[in-house]
């Protein structure tokens, strides 16, 4: 409910402009009816004010308004935008069934059909389909097309969110390497994502951990990058002075060593609370790497 009502505060200006636009639609179609109703012989009597008409159509357009849920609900949950030829596919279908859908119950509750079903529905159905059928498929396409936006617009704003994010962490990089804290040798782990690269400098890596033929960085903000590698690669990759193998699935940056335990069970706490075990076989590299006696 917390989420909804969000998304009602971020979208309030937006939905406010398509009410009105639909306001006007719906009044619209109600004159274009009097109109017809005043100087064509439609079928409708002549005697019918604007507000009869406007009535008439109201009670219309809840019946579309109740057909064009499930549509809003389908097309949120396949977008164009994630699979073209197929969604789209699939959207077009469901509109033009949620037409005769709408076609349908309109000429159901129609008086005259009532009375004698099997032999007016047909022509009220097509009275219906030639008359209203325009109409009711721009609306559907529109309320579509706004289900479009809405969502692709969430997911610009994420976008936009996270390259904001990368901008920030690359100029952290570049102001590092600017200060000098950086050498030469010093090295930068390019982690893609989709479309994005993000720069990791070695001085930000707390521990390295394998994960099938991924390698997980965490870094000193708690965040975690996947890659395509070994732990094998970045062992040899590494330098050896400040960074150590303690376990087949872990390499630690001896600097982010806050405290470590020796022993039966040994192992490693590091500066972001990261407890990680040392296997017995790497328990003699570890004390020599540390000067430990």
């Amino acid at each position: 409910m917390a989420n909804f009502l969000n998304w009602l505060k971020k979208h309030f200006q937006s939905l406010l402009l398509t009410l009105i636009c639909f306001a006007i639609f719906i009044v619209f179609e109600s004159f274009q009816q009097l109109f017809y109703t005043n100087n064509f012989n439609n079928g409708v009597p002549s005697d019918l004010g604007f507000w009869d008409v406007l009535q008439g159509g109201l009670y219309r357009w809840l019946i579309w308004g109740g057909v064009a849920i499930p549509l809003v609900l389908l097309t949120n949950r396949f977008p164009i935008k994630e699979n073209r030829g197929k969604h789209l596919t699939l959207q077009s279908i469901s509109i033009f069934v949620a037409l005769l859908l709408n076609l349908t119950l309109i000429t159901l509750t129609n008086q005259a059909v009532q009375a004698d079903f099997w032999t007016v529905f047909p022509e009220v159905f097509e009275f219906y389909f030639f008359h209203k059928a325009p109409i009711i498929l721009v609306a559907l396409i529109m309320l579509v097309l706004l289900v479009e936006y809405f969502k692709n617009r969430d997911i610009l704003e994420v976008t936009i969110r996270q390259v904001g994010e990368l901008k920030m962490a690359n100029e952290s990089l570049y102001q590092e390497l600017e200060k000098g804290q950086l050498s030469e040798e010093s090295l930068v782990i390019e982690v893609k994502t989709g479309n994005r690269i993000r720069l990791i400098s070695e001085n930000v890596i707390q521990w390295l951990e394998a994960d099938d033929y991924c390698v997980k960085i965490h870094d000193n903000e708690g965040a975690v990058h996947t890659l395509r590698s070994s732990l094998k690669a970045f062992e040899q990759k590494l330098p050896s002075t400040k960074f150590l193998r303690v376990h087949r699935k872990a390499i630690v940056n001896l600097d982010c060593i806050v405290e470590y335990q020796l022993g039966n069970n040994p192992l490693v706490k590091l500066s972001d609370g990261s407890e990680l075990p040392i296997a017995q076989s790497r328990v003699k590299a570890f004390r020599n790497q540390l000067n430990l006696a």
